[in-house]
């Protein structure tokens, strides 16, 4: 179950009003909130001007390691035993969405988009079959491309269309990586002129996009506040809580710039 650590100032009162606060309403408090019929954990915290009671938190808190929503501003102390917490899988299937819109927003058709994919070999299989449709030649790179020899023959059998399973690390040609789960640091980037992937390519001259721009899901329009990061906030939500929504992601970024997946899909074009 998710909690959210909510921080706010302390009202100002005068001094009597006050020692009785201090002594007598705990600085922390947790409430049990429901979000889409999930529940999740709203941890209530005063910032006093001696700081967070972390302690106090980490008691509050339903999952204390790697399961903390902080505000994007906060940072709490090692020895507290909390830990921001990072949406991975969120992440990684947001890239998968943006991959899929890209190739279905770009002008060529699908005949001629081309496109190399590395990852690991469930994550791969769960992909490919709206991959298929989308793309005329796919390089697929994995670490036991025997794994998936069964699913790609039948695919490829039933679309006409070639799969590569390899485990040489380059891109073969393709003008498009996907890596949603990292690792295109690994591999060749020779000829690509788009990488989608949370991890920089090495020595790559085309449009690197490392992250995207989510969009708020309407279940969350009411709790989401610019304190939060959004893309953590909105995976925190997707993973923990089990709410399974996943928003398109309305543009991907790179070096602070954003392109929305119609401009992506251009690239492609004459590659």
């Amino acid at each position: 179950m998710l909690s959210l650590l909510d921080i706010h100032e302390p009202p100002r009162r005068k001094a009597p009003a006050a020692l009785w606060r201090r002594w007598f309403r705990p600085p922390v408090k947790g409430f049990l909130e429901w979000c889409a019929g999930q529940p999740y954990m709203r941890v209530c915290c005063e910032q006093h001007a001696r700081g967070i009671d972390w302690r106090m938190v980490a008691a509050h808190s339903l999952e204390p390691s790697c399961r903390l929503l902080m505000p994007a501003d906060i940072e709490c102390p090692a020895e507290s035993g909390l830990r921001r917490f990072t949406p991975t899988r969120y992440i990684r299937r947001m890239f998968e969405r943006l991959a899929l819109n890209i190739l279905i927003s770009s002008p060529l058709p699908p005949a001629q988009r081309r496109l190399a994919m590395y990852g690991r070999e469930s994550e791969i299989a769960l992909l490919l079959p709206h991959l298929v449709p989308l793309v005329g030649e796919l390089r697929i790179i994995t670490r036991r491309p025997e794994t998936l020899s069964d699913l790609t023959e039948e695919l490829s059998r039933r679309s006409g269309m070639p799969i590569v399973l390899t485990r040489d690390l380059s891109a073969g040609g393709c003008p498009m990586v996907l890596a949603p789960s990292g690792g295109a640091a690994a591999i060749s980037q020779e000829g690509v002129t788009l990488c989608l992937s949370p991890d920089r390519p090495v020595g790559f001259g085309g449009l690197w996009v490392g992250s995207f721009a989510p969009t708020l899901p309407p279940a969350l329009e009411g709790i989401y506040t610019p304190a939060y990061d959004l893309l953590e906030f909105c995976g925190a939500f997707y993973e923990l809580s089990g709410i399974g929504m996943m928003a398109t992601p309305r543009a991907g970024i790179s070096g602070g710039a954003q392109y929305t997946p119609e401009m992506l899909g251009e690239m492609l074009v004459g590659q």
